[in-house]
């Protein structure tokens, strides 16, 4: 990756639609108390997510697209090894155990909160790659209403 090239490690290199993605994340998330609500909200982020990207890609390159940005974030976020993209989802059962280790019990949220964005602007700027950012506002627009 050259220098001039957005990368979702630097955050000052970010695209405008990158760092949007950050802002819908911190609105939606950033109220939550606890790494279990951030870990639900988080979970209807994916849904709406694949649900809008399937309309394009179909199933199979939504599931492309998630499991090569998941190992995209695992190389600077190994907090993320547990997220599973499974067929037609993505399974964070056991992210939230390793977060969440028993009831009562809680866990960081600024910790879990960057984890998920660090997730999500790979994700956007996997889609942007390979979309030639073509669905990228639309996806942003489409979180933004749900």
């Amino acid at each position: 990756m050259q220098d001039d090239e957005p990368s979702p490690r630097n955050a000052h290199n970010r695209p405008p639609e990158l760092t949007g993605v950050v802002t819908l994340l911190n609105d939606k998330l950033g109220t939550k108390e606890t790494c279990a609500e951030v870990i639900d909200s988080y979970e209807e982020i994916m849904r709406s997510i694949w649900s809008f990207l399937a309309q394009v890609l179909g199933n199979g390159g939504v599931r492309a697209l998630l499991t090569r940005s998941a190992q995209l974030a695992v190389e600077q976020v190994p907090l993320l090894e547990t997220v599973q993209v499974r067929e037609r989802d993505v399974d964070l059962s056991a992210f939230r155990t390793h977060t969440v280790p028993a009831p009562g019990v809680d866990c960081d949220t600024s910790e879990v909160m960057a984890a998920l964005t660090h997730l999500t602007v790979v994700v956007f700027q996997t889609l942007s790659d390979m979309t030639g950012g073509t669905l990228v506002e639309p996806l942003l627009r489409f979180l933004e209403e749900a």
